[in-house]
C-alpha cells in the first residue's frame, strides 16, 4: 500500500486546492494507467492513496476524508454491487466513481442507480475523461452537501416557529408543514405533502383561504385574511389570522406561497369582552352624564328662587331684619352662590367629557382680559398688590368667556390663599408659538406629594389661609379641560411655604390658525345624519378699510363683523381675516351658501361696496385654507372695488 502526491490543474482561471482521491484497484496495469493520468503535468492539483483489496480501503477510509474514491467493481473477481454497498457503507459522504469493464456496463449503471456519483469504464480510460469525471462527482457532492445542510437548516428553522406555517408550490401543493400546523389541525406532515391545498384534509374555511392565495397571486403582495374559522382536533371550533406571502426567484417570478397564522381565538373572545365592556361603560357614563345635566337642570330653578328670596331679604324688601338675621342670611346667600358655581361647573364639564361644548374662538387682547378681570375683583382683592408684567404679548386665539372663566378660577384661589398685604403677579411670556398667562401667589404653597391630586374631581387640599370656605374641588379640573380644548395646557409649580404658580399656555392668534379651528368646530357640531358639508362666505371691504391704520382697520372690519353677525344664524361663524375680508363658515351645502349672500346683500348697508365669494366643502376644497382661497376669488371677481 503506498501514497503518491501529484498535481494538477483543474480549473484555467485560478488554482484550486489539492483532491485526495482513493484508488481502490487490485489490477496492478489498471492502477499505473489511473496513477500515470493523475500524474500528468497538466493535471497537478491531485493526491492520491491506493488500496489493493477492500479491507485496506475501509481502513484508510476510516483513518482520512477523501474527497473522491475511484472503486474496481470487480475487486474480488466477478463485478458486483456488493462492493460498492460495503464501501458506501463507510465513505462518509465521500463521491464513489465505480469503474468496471465494458461488457459489465450494467452492474456500473445499477450502482449509480443506489448512489454511486458516476462510473468510468476501464476500456475507455484517457487524461481527459477521468479528472473530468472525478472533478464532476466531487462538484455534485458537495452540491448535494449544501442542499442537505440547507435542508436541514431549514427543516430546524420550520421547527422552532410557533406559529402555523404552510408552504405552496405554484401548483398549489402542500410542500412544507411544521409542527405547529400539524398541531393545530391534527394533521402529520406525511399526510397533507405533496397534496393540494383544496383537498389536502385541513378543516378550515377552505374557501376563504384559496380567495386570499389567488389575491396574493394577483397583487404578488402579502394578503391578510382575518377570523378564519377552523375546526381543532378535538371537535371545538376556532379562529385562525392568517397571512398568504407570495415566494419569489430571483427572476422575480412566483415560486409558490408561504403561509403564516396563528390560533387568536382568545384574542377575539378578549376584544369582544372589551368591546362589551366598553360599550357598556359608555352606556354607564351616558347615564351620568344625563343625570348631571338632569339634576343640575332641576336644581337651577329652586335656587333661582331661593337666590332671589334671600335677596328681598337682605334689601329689607319683604320687612326689617336684625343683625343677627342678616348675618345668618348672607350665610345662606354665600351657601347659594356656592351650589350655583357647582351646577354650573358640573355642566360644563359634562358638556366637555360629551363633546357638546362649542367654543366662539376670536382673537383676544390677553392683558386687557386680564385688567378687566382684576377691576372686577378689585372689592375682594382688598389690600393684596396685584400686578401685571411681562412681554407686550400678541393676541390670543380663545373662547375669551371660557379663558376669563379659567383665569377667574385661577385669580380666586390664588386670593383664597394669600394674606392681606401679600401679592400675585401676573405674569406674561411666549415660548413656541404659544402665549404663557402665569398666576403667581405668595401663599403656603402646596406639597409635591399632593400635586398630582390638583386636577382630580372633588380633590380639596388644605385650607385657604384668608380663612374662606372651601371650593368644590372642581375648579381646576374644568380649568384643564377649558384649556385643553383650546389646544392649550395648564401647568403648576409650587413650593411648600414660597407660594404657587400656575401657568395656562394658549395658541397665539393668527387668521390662518383662526380659519382651521373655527371651520373643525362647526364641523364637529355637524349632525352625523346629515354629514358634514360647510359652506364658507368671504366678503371683501377693500373700500371700507382704504386709508385707515392698522387699529382702524380693525375696528371698522371689528364693526362689520358684529353687524354681519346680526343677518346669519346663531349657529354660523362670523371672523375677520386680514387685510380686508370678513368670514362667514356654515353648516351646509351650496344652496345655504348662497342664500346667506343673497341675504348680506339685501341687509348690509351700502352692501356695493362689498365683493361676495362663496366656496363649500367637500366640493371646493379638502379644508378651510382651500376653500377660502376659492371664495377670495370668487369675491375679487365680484367686487366693484
Amino acid at each position: 500500500m503506498r501514497t503518491m502526491v501529484h498535481r494538477a490543474k483543474l480549473s484555467m482561471s485560478e488554482e484550486v486546492k489539492h483532491l485526495t482521491v482513493l484508488i481502490v484497484e487490485n489490477q496492478d496495469e489498471d492502477r499505473k494507467v489511473i496513477e500515470k493520468i493523475l500524474r500528468h503535468p497538466s493535471k497537478r492539483c491531485f493526491e492520491w492513496s491506493v488500496a489493493s483489496t477492500l479491507q485496506q480501503a475501509l481502513e484508510l477510509l476510516s483513518k482520512q476524508r477523501f474527497d473522491a474514491l475511484l472503486l474496481n467493481l470487480g475487486l474480488e473477481g466477478k463485478p458486483s454491487l456488493e462492493i460498492f454497498a460495503r464501501v458506501a457503507l463507510h465513505s462518509q459522504n465521500t463521491p464513489v466513481v465505480v469503474m468496471t469493464a465494458a461488457q459489465n456496463e450494467a452492474v456500473a449503471q445499477e450502482a449509480v442507480e443506489h448512489g454511486a456519483s458516476d462510473y468510468v469504464l476501464k476500456d475507455h480510460l484517457d487524461g481527459m475523461l477521468l479528472p473530468r469525471v472525478i472533478r464532476y462527482a466531487i462538484e455534485r457532492e458537495q452540491k448535494d452537501e449544501e442542499r442537505r445542510r440547507v435542508h436541514d437548516e431549514t427543516t430546524q428553522l420550520l421547527a422552532s416557529i410557533t406559529s402555523i406555517l404552510i408552504g405552496v408550490g405554484p401548483n398549489e401543493r402542500i410542500m412544507q408543514w411544521n409542527s405547529a400546523a400539524e398541531a393545530t389541525f391534527g394533521l402529520p406532515a406525511k399526510k397533507v405533502l405533496g397534496q393540494p391545498l383544496s383537498s389536502c384534509g385541513i378543516a378550515w374555511d377552505t374557501k376563504r383561504v384559496l380567495e386570499g392565495l389567488a389575491t396574493c397571486r394577483a397583487q404578488e403582495r402579502p394578503c391578510r385574511v382575518d377570523d378564519v374559522v377552523f375546526t381543532r382536533p378535538d371537535g371545538s371550533n376556532g379562529i385562525l389570522g392568517i397571512t398568504i406571502n407570495p415566494m419569489m426567484s430571483e427572476a422575480k417570478e412566483q415560486v409558490g406561497f408561504l403561509i403564516l397564522g396563528a390560533d387568536i381565538t382568545q384574542r377575539r373572545k378578549a376584544e369582544q369582552a372589551l368591546h362589551s365592556a366598553n360599550k357598556r361603560l359608555e352606556e354607564l357614563n351616558d347615564l351620568k352624564d344625563d343625570l348631571i345635566a338632569k339634576v343640575s337642570h332641576e336644581l337651577r330653578t329652586p335656587l333661582t328662587s331661593i337666590k332671589e328670596g334671600l335677596s328681598l331679604l337682605l334689601d329689607n324688601v319683604l320687612g326689617q331684619t336684625t343683625a343677627e338675621q342678616q348675618d345668618f342670611l348672607k350665610t345662606m346667600d354665600q351657601d347659594v352662590n356656592r351650589l350655583v358655581e357647582f351646577v354650573n361647573v358640573m355642566l360644563d364639564i359634562s358638556k366637555i367629557e360629551a363633546g357638546r361644548m362649542r367654543l366662539q374662538r376670536q382673537s383676544v387682547d390677553p392683558r386687557l382680559l386680564i385688567e378687566s378681570l382684576v377691576a372686577s375683583y378689585q372689592p375682594l382683592i382688598g389690600r393684596r398688590k396685584v400686578c401685571i408684567d411681562g412681554d407686550e404679548a400678541a393676541a390670543v386665539l380663545i373662547d375669551a368667556e371660557r379663558i376669563r372663566q379659567v383665569l377667574t378660577n385661577l385669580l380666586s384661589n390664588a386670593l383664597k390663599h394669600t394674606q392681606e398685604e401679600g401679592s400675585i403677579y401676573f405674569h406674561l411670556k411666549r415660548a413656541d408659538g404659544m402665549l404663557g398667562v402665569a398666576v403667581e401667589d405668595n401663599g403656603p404653597g402646596i406639597a409635591p406629594e399632593d400635586l398630582p391630586q390638583l386636577f382630580q374631581k372633588f380633590s380639596q387640599l388644605g385650607q385657604p389661609s384668608t380663612g374662606g370656605s372651601r371650593g368644590t374641588g372642581l375648579g381646576l379640573v374644568l380649568c384643564r379641560e377649558l384649556v385643553e380644548l383650546h389646544g392649550g395646557r395648564i401647568e403648576v409649580v409650587s413650593e411648600v411655604g414660597r407660594g404657587s404658580t400656575f401657568t395656562v399656555w394658549l395658541p397665539l392668534y393668527s387668521d390662518d390658525l383662526a380659519l382651521i379651528e373655527n371651520f373643525k368646530e362647526l364641523r364637529s357640531m355637524a349632525p352625523g345624519d346629515k354629514g358634514d358639508q360647510v359652506g364658507l362666505v368671504a366678503i371683501k371691504a377693500a373700500r371700507l378699510v382704504e386709508g385707515l391704520t392698522p387699529q382702524e382697520c380693525s375696528q371698522a372690519l371689528g364693526q362689520l363683523v358684529d353687524e354681519v353677525r346680526r343677518y346669519v344664524h346663531r349657529g354660523d361663524i362670523v371672523m375677520s381675516v386680514a387685510p380686508h375680508w370678513v368670514v362667514v363658515l356654515a353648516l351646509g351645502d351650496e344652496s345655504g351658501a348662497k342664500a346667506i349672500v343673497k341675504r348680506l346683500q339685501a341687509m348690509l348697508a351700502e352692501s356695493h361696496r362689498y365683493g361676495f365669494g362663496m366656496a363649500c366643502y367637500p366640493v371646493d376644497g379638502t379644508g378651510a385654507t382651500a376653500i377660502f382661497s376659492r371664495a377670495k376669488e370668487r369675491g375679487e371677481k365680484n367686487s366693484n372695488g
